[in-house]
């Protein structure tokens, strides 16, 4: 019986469905990847008292080869045993889909396990790595693609736009591997586990945040790529050549930097810039022009007012790289920025929209990170992320807000206040408070910009830069002991007067909540002219214990009231006639504002600085 087209095509499709899953590649279930990393856990987690070599110089040389989607890494380390007992093993881990043609120690070292499937090798050395003694680690290995698996694809390299990350291999039993899901783990018979260890933790100060086997790394690369292709890593570019049909590019670094690298690959068109003596560069597909100046517009806006208030930026470059909506997010590493397409360069700004202006928003976050991630990182345990995720989106709230205007910060804040009160509801192990946020980003990114954003609006910024100045030149470039988000409050504690001394407690030690509701607004005009403005509201503070229980607690808070004229353009709020602190106590209260022109609405908070679980009732036109 012959078969229709529609079946044929049926049975042609499937066939390479089933080529590609099944016989080019494994065909791998979800829960045969659970039972794997549960594999590696069990095996290996007994040996998480193993103390790692530190790196502390590498070089390598990735080859790209986009057309096949194939690379490999080829590298050297230089590690130092800075602990103060020998070594005696050394667990390495590398990506589990990856070949492995070549790993050599520089001194006699055995193959205990290797261990392809989890990618684990244990070494163990034929003497011990003595305290403070050196050697050398080489590597070489790959990956190709062959057609495509059921999942999981790598859409890491690709024919034009590839964005790879990491060096090369790990060292160390690195518990962020690891089942972290309550549900699965407890299905898998695992033991409960911490997301990080605890903020008081003096051992947990040994690692930074991002690595367990390097604290600064002297670097050196070259990306061999497609001769129509630009390939750009970390450092600067002192050679460029052809050989071998690829395009060649070698990158040093003339400083120590974080142990955190990246390698991309396109054919970019380039759009310059200066900003003083550091030149800015953004690499873009050549159709995708639509963002460009109002990135180098923030690039030199974010310099600007971080070198001033921070501390001098360290580079002599800064560098921002396209790739592909595989992904749709921005990272910073040393002076490079790679960048996705989907959140920059092709989204659609109006400017005389009331929405967000993200590629400009998004650039000043990544910048940011070049001083709050790679000048200082903070120890591996609870609140790091303060220091790091909290401090990029402050700083870049603060110039969108020196770009735009006070008047129009209360969409950011109200942005970054909905995420925040969603991301609660999805918490699948428990809330902590900002100071002890275990890799939450709702809380991390979301409720740390507000935190410190109102904690500036309290004790002013002058104040507020005086304290993170001396943190930076405190803490920049540290090594164990890693200082932590105690250390760090403690420097704006610093900078706060008593009397505000307990917005600490309520923003960033414990999770507190407000229910600052607006009730009536009333206006009269006064025998001078003036306008008279009653607001009357109900105010309420509850603290969340880290189930979301909550207690209503005594408030006397300083807080905002404000009266406000006709909506400027993008700022749907209006042009503010008055908005001043008054202490506030819990229950049904009001207050009387005198304008000189006759307002339109009236608020507690309007600006949604305090953590408002309702915050559009802050606000209520005049009656």
């Amino acid at each position: 019986m012959a078969l229709s087209g529609a079946a044929m095509l049926t049975i042609v499709f499937g066939g390479s469905i089933f080529y590609n899953t099944n016989v080019l590649n494994e065909y791998v279930k979800t829960e045969d990847r659970e039972e794997l990393i549960v594999h590696w856990e069990r095996t290996y987690r007994p040996l998480i008292h193993l103390a790692p070599p530190r790196i502390i110089d590498l070089d390598v040389t990735v080859e790209l080869d986009p057309e096949n989607r194939a690379f490999t890494r080829d590298g050297r380390y230089v590690v130092v045993n800075k602990n103060d007992a020998p070594i005696d093993s050394v667990l390495v881990s590398y990506p589990e889909s990856h070949t492995v043609e070549r790993f050599a120690w520089g001194i006699p070292a055995t193959v205990a396990v290797a261990d392809s499937a989890t990618g684990t090798f244990l070494f163990t050395f034929d003497q011990p790595f003595e305290p403070g003694d050196t050697t050398t680690f080489e590597y070489r290995y790959g990956w190709s693609s062959n057609g495509f698996p059921n999942s999981g694809s790598n859409t890491r390299i690709v024919a034009n736009g590839s964005f790879l990350t990491g060096s090369g291999p790990v060292f160390g039993y690195d518990e962020s591997f690891e089942m972290s899901d309550p549900a699965d783990r407890r299905e898998y018979e695992l033991p409960p586990r911490n997301r990080l260890p605890d903020l008081d933790d003096l051992e947990a100060r040994g690692n930074g945040q991002f690595n367990i086997d390097a604290d600064h790394v002297r670097f050196a690369a070259t990306i061999g790529t497609a001769q129509d292709q630009i390939a750009i890593a970390p450092g600067y570019l002192v050679r460029e050549w052809e050989e071998g049909g690829k395009k060649w590019y070698r990158y040093e670094m003339d400083q120590p930097i974080a142990h955190f690298a990246s390698f991309v690959s396109a054919d970019y068109a380039i759009a310059r810039d200066q900003w003083n003596d550091v030149e800015i560069a953004i690499y873009y597909h050549e159709t995708h022009k639509y963002n460009i100046e109002r990135m180098l517009e923030s690039v030199k806006a974010s310099l600007d007012y971080f070198t001033e208030n921070f501390s001098p930026y360290q580079f002599k470059e800064l560098r921002i790289l396209e790739f592909p909506r595989y992904a749709s997010f921005a990272q910073s590493f040393s002076a490079t920025i790679p960048y996705s397409e989907a959140i920059g360069f092709i989204t659609r700004v109006l400017d005389d929209d009331d929405d967000l202006d993200m590629p400009f928003f998004v650039t000043a976050h990544e910048v940011a990170h070049q001083w709050w991630g790679h000048q200082v990182i903070g120890a591996r345990a609870q609140g790091s992320q303060l220091m790091v995720e909290s401090m990029a989106e402050y700083a870049a709230l603060t110039v969108m807000e020196k770009r735009y205007g006070p008047t129009h910060a209360r969409k950011f804040l109200q942005y970054e206040l909905d995420t925040y009160l969603r991301g609660r509801g999805s918490e699948r192990v428990r809330e902590q408070p900002l100071i002890r946020s275990e890799n939450q980003s709702y809380i991390h990114y979301y409720k740390g910009s507000l935190a410190l954003y109102a904690l500036r609006d309290y004790i002013g910024e002058e104040a507020m830069n005086r304290g993170l100045r001396n943190y930076l030149e405190n803490h920049a470039y540290e090594e164990a002991p890693y200082s932590t988000s105690r250390d760090f409050l403690g420097y704006l504690k610093a900078e706060t007067p008593d009397s505000l001394q307990y917005v600490f407690e309520d923003l960033f030690e414990t999770i507190t909540l407000w229910d600052n509701r607006v009730d009536e607004v009333t206006v009269s005009e006064t025998e001078d002219g003036r306008f008279a403005v009653d607001i009357n509201f109900t105010a309420r503070k509850v603290r969340a214990d880290s189930l979301g229980v909550e207690t209503e607690i005594p408030m006397a808070d300083y807080v905002d009231v404000g009266v406000f004229a006709e909506e400027e353009e993008g700022n749907t709020l209006g042009r503010p006639l008055s908005v001043y602190k008054i202490l506030v106590t819990e229950g049904e209260q009001s207050v009387r504002v005198l304008v000189n022109e006759r307002p339109e609405r009236a608020g507690i908070d309007p600006y949604n600085k305090l953590i408002d679980r309702v915050s559009t009732d802050n606000v209520r036109p005049v009656s």
